[in-house]
């Protein structure tokens, strides 16, 4: 039986490559949802510089959950859902506490609405998952850093 599972996992273990490289070939593939999102983990940088200097818990939740979401730990499909909930419900929650402050909310709802046109709307950025990514990082990690940074210094 030892031996059956080692060939077993071998085997997983070769498809997977062999779904790397097929994803490596054509950028069309549907297999994206295998690879992690390097450039979106560094784009997480900021909200562990936030965490640890302003001892932000919410930064720290969006750290872990991002880590957890853009490296692909767990099944894409139940991520991205409790991604996106989970950052809504932050997101709404500081347009709250800040009072409405002018540029917490519209770096918040222009990071949303990014974030819903690449990832729901758009099918140019489906095709281009590279560009996807750095519109991501700059547009949806950035804007929310930079409010999480204004709230912090500001209230």
């Amino acid at each position: 039986m030892n031996i059956n599972n080692k060939k077993q996992k071998k085997r997983k273990k070769k498809k997977y490559i062999e779904k790397l490289i097929n994803y490596k070939n054509s950028k069309n593939s549907k297999d994206y949802k295998l690879i992690p999102q390097k450039v979106c983990i560094i784009g997480l940088i900021p909200f562990a510089y936030i965490a640890l200097y302003f001892r932000s818990f919410t930064a720290l939740t969006i750290l872990i959950n991002g880590i957890i979401f853009h490296s692909r730990f767990l099944d894409y499909d139940i991520m991205i859902i409790i991604d996106t909930l989970v950052n809504t419900i932050m997101i709404i929650y500081y347009i709250i506490i800040s009072k409405f402050d002018f540029v917490i909310s519209f770096l918040t709802i222009s990071g949303s609405s990014i974030f819903i046109y690449l990832t729901f709307i758009s099918s140019y950025f489906k095709k281009n998952y590279d560009l996807s990514n750095y519109f991501h990082v700059i547009f949806v990690q950035g804007f929310a850093a930079i409010a999480l940074t204004k709230y912090c210094i500001y209230h």
